[in-house]
């Protein structure tokens, strides 16, 4: 096997890794940061976001399992 192609093959898996670990944390960093949006604009409005926490709280656990 060439350099070349150890090359090639390393930079494979390293992108493949990559992919993998952000499929797995992009669901919650999306709950995370819907967290914050969801603190935000209760601050700004003054008014509770009922619905809004209810919704958070099913997409926390769908994205959970």
């Amino acid at each position: 096997m060439s350099e070349a192609e150890v090359t090639k093959n390393a930079e494979d898996v390293s992108h493949g890794s990559r992919a993998i670990l952000l499929q797995q944390t992009l669901p919650y960093v999306a709950v995370l940061t819907l967290a914050v949006v969801g603190v935000a604009y209760t601050n700004i409005s003054h008014q509770p976001l009922t619905r809004y926490w209810e919704f958070l709280a099913l997409a926390t656990g769908v994205f959970a399992s």
